[in-house]
């Protein structure tokens, strides 16, 4: 398979939805764009679940559809930009994968504290870091490495789906209804509830 026939495969599954077979009223460029705007939602929605089951079970296995978004920094010592393709953090280690785990502090309230309290202050054996808008800033310099979930590709002629194929059909589903919602059919607040009844299938 060349780069891109996937999405022309799920391009040409829409068009079916649409009862349109060949390109007339909608743009293929507009359904590449529909398509990438449901793969941002359904990586935006399971994350989300995951984040909020993970506060509870820190062993909360990472979704399967989400793990091809998943990639892991060079070494780095101390403060630097977060990568260009970030979307959310799973994990920063001390060293290398494998050694021991940074703790990351939320921004809120009681990071003063936290920081300055000196059993909880960050230290070469105990690392803390906190990730702003654009950097990871650590009160200790230490290497470290990160596994992160990046953002996913948006599709094109010559740009696949980054999520799983599990995904595929949940994308077919979004693209549809979003395009019956720009063209102000009333059928599409219907389709995007199927949608969504897709997406709970999608979380394991």
């Amino acid at each position: 398979m060349a780069a891109g026939d996937i999405t022309k495969a799920l391009t040409v599954k829409v068009r079916t939805l649409l009862e349109e077979t060949t390109a007339g009223f909608w743009l293929d460029a507009e359904i590449y764009s529909a398509l990438a705007d449901a793969q941002r939602e359904i990586t935006s929605h399971l994350l989300v679940i995951f984040n909020t089951k993970r506060k509870s079970n820190e062993d909360e296995p990472c979704p399967k559809v989400l793990a091809p978004l998943l990639t892991t920094t060079v070494a780095a010592t101390g403060t630097q930009s977060l990568p260009a393709d970030y979307l959310d953090v799973l994990f920063i280690f001390n060293g290398t994968v494998g050694s021991t785990q940074i703790r990351i502090r939320n921004l809120s309230s009681s990071y003063p504290f936290l920081a300055g309290n000196t059993y909880l202050a960050s230290s070469t054996t105990q690392p803390y870091c906190y990730i702003s808008g654009t950097q990871v800033i650590f009160e200790t310099s230490v290497q470290w490495t990160m596994t992160y979930f990046k953002m996913p590709t948006d599709t094109s002629g010559t740009v696949d789906p980054a999520l799983s194929a599990i995904a595929h059909n949940a994308m077919v589903q979004y693209a549809f209804a979003f395009l019956l919602e720009k063209d102000h059919d009333e059928r599409a607040s219907d389709e995007f509830n199927k949608f969504f009844q897709l997406l709970k299938d999608l979380y394991y």
